[in-house]
């Protein structure tokens, strides 16, 4: 069976967001850590990770995906000194 792991939200920072894992396990076998790959995670809003196995000689292939939210950045202000001159 494969499992992706995402945390519900993560923090928009101009970059791509990968903050997901995933593993494929299965009876008598060890863990097997596979890639993820990702739809929509630029941008703040709602991003997908989803990841498959093949399977092998004795467990069936599967796969499985979640969504994650990318929050908007806050944003700083800062106050300057009026100048007249």
């Amino acid at each position: 069976m494969v499992t992706v792991s995402c945390p519900a939200n993560v923090t928009y920072n101009g970059a791509a967001q990968a903050p997901c894992t995933a593993k494929a396990t299965g009876v008598g076998m060890s863990d097997v850590t596979l890639t993820v790959s990702y739809a929509n995670n630029t941008n703040a809003g709602t991003a997908t990770a989803s990841a498959s196995w093949a399977g092998d000689t004795n467990h069936t292939g599967s796969g499985d995906s979640k969504n994650f939210t990318i929050v908007k950045a806050p944003v700083t202000a800062t106050a300057r000194p009026f100048s007249s001159g």
